[in-house]
């Protein structure tokens, strides 16, 4: 959620937009496959960009409660039961509930068959991509997706207190 900063004196308010991001990818497998390589590389990515981005396996990836993207880092082995499933629904419905920007795909391989029930979730080839230009597109995303509502109350209570303080300055003139 937004950082609120609010000046007495001046009775400015900013509202600093973070774009915390969660990048999840498959850690059933022995050793680091193209999963893991690609959420390594576009976190560090992402950081570059000054997105607050953090990789985790399925197995340990979880929602923090200003956590406002998701990223699935997309393997063909991902089942209704598998933890990530939950994840992922869970990031939907905060999504439509305006609590969090979005959920985002990527896919290693060539075969990139989204679960029927996530067909809203964009999808990124990451086959013949370096990360370098999946993050530049996964960055364009991130910067036209609606805000979650509190930080579109914050942003329209700041928008309110400017005006108001233009009209004063106006008026005293």
């Amino acid at each position: 959620y937004p950082q609120c900063v609010f000046n007495m004196r001046e009775a400015l308010a900013m509202v600093v937009e973070q774009n915390r991001t969660l990048i999840s990818y498959n850690d059933n497998k022995d050793g680091p496959d193209q999963g893991y390589i690609v959420a390594n590389k576009l976190e560090k990515s992402l950081q570059r960009k000054g997105i607050d981005a953090r990789a985790e396996g399925y197995s340990d990836s979880a929602l923090d409660a200003d956590t406002q993207w998701l990223i699935l880092i997309h393997s063909s082995e991902i089942g209704s039961s598998s933890p990530i499933s939950k994840t992922v629904n869970i990031a939907l419905d905060r999504v439509v509930e305006r609590r969090m920007r979005g959920v985002l795909a990527v896919t290693t391989t060539t075969r990139f068959d989204l679960r029927p029930e996530w067909a809203s979730i964009r999808k990124y080839d990451g086959t013949g991509l370096t990360e370098e230009e999946i993050a530049n597109s996964i960055k364009r995303a991130m910067d036209y997706a609606k805000l979650p509502y509190t930080q579109a109350i914050a942003r329209h209570r700041g928008q309110q207190k400017a005006s108001r303080r233009s009209k004063k300055s106006l008026l005293l003139m």
